[in-house]
């Protein structure tokens, strides 16, 4: 560490009540949690998590603290809700509200109980599992899945009859113990990559902005004036809520039409998507470039398939395989493994100095820092793998999916740092059945099979993408001078808080209103788990060389990336624009464009101060959007009206 980055890391010692920050997180956390569950599981519409980066609710109370905020500073009270406790509390929504979401308890809880709920069909993945996963006996799934009777008595503190909250208590402890260890240990993961990302690199980490301008009270790096004060982003403001006011407005008058924007070019979709403007115009402009050239790139693979035939063209005769020509997700997930890979070369002198703390003798203060992270890793690993071994869940398959699922883990903290992705589902798709499908599930044995059954949350769901959270909270920590000690606490607190509340409050309503009459997404990608772990038994295949080979390519494609860019200084394009491009955000190209062609005319012709000015306009797009949502979402439950608000 040099002397500049002890300075920048010497005031980061600003101490928070941090028992306000978690009791307030708390407060915050439970009505967000059964707000979003019911938006998602019986509106089907509304705030959906487990699309964006940036939860819509985790974001609503940002601004209202800010608010409350500046409330309570007119009133003469500065101390209380101070800028480094606002921050922590929206960390801790940031992380507990998308627990609530696909991010843990909807996928967890379909997994562990819609195998068993789809009858004797599954028995061959199932008998291998031990009993004590979930309670599986069949009164108690009716009553999970199927629609409570009016004359039941149900409440939110009982469950009717058959089901029981308090048979959940065991089972969601034990869970608790290896997904705290997982949680961990890509915390340390991420402690000991920040530094190299933040200082060494200097990634921007665009979606930790927001945030950090809003609770602002002066100037900062990116801006010159306190962005709540700047009229730019009120312009910003005024027409998210002119676009979204007309949707608002098209729900109470059928007569009236909505704004919305969305139109198909050939196999490419444009819509307007103003949260993913708003972030990608902080983006470095290459990564703009590349992200919609390279979806072009997969538009163009598409229509050669059709063109030569080759659309259907596949390499097992497994029926659960998804690989078809011209193999995106294989593709993506060749390019998320050399990012990873060239992600820890880039870091290799960061990695050298963190070996020498290990055997320094008169370690420094960022030295212990390290040495406590790499204990962390160590712990959390052993605990992982002994809660995987006592609990007979230990196999070669778990193991391997547990490494290939921290590789894209990695790679999508990465592509947030840099380019800011809204979208939490950038990333391949259904890691589980690409990998049984390509190695062949005769390498696989029986109880390997049903345990990637089971553990196909970890790839449907988005729990270990926590880290890219995880790494921008770092970041705002460093940003704001806030305590890591302070930070780290409070990122567990929202584990904790997150997972008991979400696993409430969606068993309140899948016993309220039956699980199979809401949302069935996640019990769709469940049950598909299952059933792929029947079929993997069933018939026997071996390696897929199409899709390996498929793989490979995207690997080989993204290391030349790389390399034509530390070659060649005027090189445009970045491995990642692919990497995100052969994911199933699709949508994200339109609005990358868009971005990329305002920000170079401005720069251009107006070079960075003219970037400066126009930065909160897009920023007030952004918060007004979030605001209309919200708005949107209450009056669709007091007044029983569906209004579209696109959000991303």
């Amino acid at each position: 560490m040099t002397s500049e980055h002890q300075e920048i890391a010497e005031p980061a010692r600003r101490p928070v009540n941090i028992f306000r920050v978690l009791l307030l997180g708390s407060a915050m956390a439970v009505p967000c949690a059964f707000w979003l569950q019911y938006a998602e599981m019986v509106q089907r519409e509304g705030l959906f998590a487990w699309e964006s980066a940036l939860p819509l609710p985790a974001v609503a109370g940002l601004m209202l603290l800010v608010v409350l905020s500046g409330i309570l500073k007119a009133l003469g009270v500065e101390r209380w809700l101070p800028r480094g406790e606002i921050l922590l509390v929206y960390l801790f929504l940031l992380i507990s509200v998308p627990l609530a979401s696909i991010g843990l308890a909807q996928s967890l809880l379909s997994h562990l109980t819609a195998g068993h709920y789809s009858g004797a069909q599954n028995s061959l993945a199932l008998d291998p599992l031990p009993d004590w996963i979930a309670p599986n006996d069949p009164a108690h799934l009716n009553a999970l899945y199927e629609r409570t009777p009016e004359d039941v008595t149900f409440s939110i503190w009982s469950a009717p009859d058959g089901g029981s909250y308090g048979a959940w208590l065991l089972p969601m402890a034990k869970w608790m113990i290896f997904l705290a260890a997982l949680f961990g240990f890509c915390l340390c993961v991420g402690l000991l990559i920040e530094t190299q990302w933040t200082v060494s690199e200097r990634l921007r980490h665009p979606l930790t902005a927001p945030a950090l301008e809003l609770t602002a009270s002066g100037p900062t790096r990116l801006l010159d004036r306190p962005l709540v004060s700047n009229p730019v982003m009120w312009f910003g403001v005024a027409w998210s809520v002119f676009y979204c006011g007309s949707a608002v407005l098209a729900a109470f008058i059928p007569t009236f039409k909505a704004l919305y924007f969305s139109t198909v070019i050939g196999p490419l979709r444009v819509s307007y998507r103003p949260i993913v403007l708003g972030i990608a115009y902080l983006a470095p402009t290459n990564l703009s470039l590349s992200i919609w050239v390279f979806e072009f790139v997969k538009a163009g693979q598409k229509l050669l398939g059709d063109f030569f035939g080759l659309s259907g063209l596949r390499g097992t005769t497994l029926p659960t395989s998804q690989a078809r020509f011209p193999f995106h997700s294989e593709q993506a997930m060749g390019a998320f493994i050399c990012i990873a890979f060239i992600s820890f070369w880039m870091a290799r002198g960061h990695i050298l100095q963190v070996m020498k703390s290990v055997i320094g003798d008169e370690p420094n203060e960022e030295q212990r820092r390290i040495r406590r992270a790499l204990t962390g890793l160590v712990v959390c690993g052993g605990v992982m793998l002994a809660w995987l071994i006592l609990n007979e869940l230990w196999s070669g398959g778990v193991l391997m999916l547990l490494v290939m699922t921290l590789f894209i883990a990695l790679t999508h903290a990465r592509i947030r740092a840099e380019a800011g992705a809204p979208v939490i589902g950038t990333k391949p798709f259904a890691a589980d059945l690409m990998m049984v499908s390509m190695v062949g599930s005769l390498h696989f044995s029986g109880p390997s099979l049903a345990q990637l059954g089971l553990f196909g949350f970890l790839s449907h769901g988005y729990f270990p993408l926590l880290l890219s959270t995880q790494i921008d909270s770092l970041k705002i920590a460093r940003e704001a001078l806030l305590r890591r000690r302070d930070l780290i606490v409070t990122l567990f607190a929202a584990l904790l808080v997150g997972s008991f509340v979400g696993i409430w409050s969606l068993l309140y309503f899948w016993y309220g209103d039956g699980a199979e009459n809401l949302l069935s997404w996640p019990i769709r990608g469940a049950q598909r788990s299952f059933r792929a772990a029947v079929a993997h038994m069933k018939y026997q295949s071996g390696m897929d060389w199409y899709a390996s080979s498929a793989l490979a390519a995207g690997f080989l494609f993204t290391a030349l990336l790389s390399a034509l860019r530390r070659w060649f200084w005027f090189w445009p394009l970045h491995p990642l624009g692919y990497a995100i491009s052969q994911t199933s955000s699709t949508h994200l190209w339109g609005m990358f464009l868009v971005a990329w062609a305002i920000k170079a005319a401005v720069m251009r012709y107006g070079g960075v101060r003219a970037y400066r000015t126009t930065v909160p306009f897009f920023f007030g797009i952004v918060f007004g959007q979030i605001g209309m949502q919200m708005v949107g979402n209450l009056l669709k439950y007091f007044f029983n009206v569906r209004i579209y608000i696109s959000a991303f």
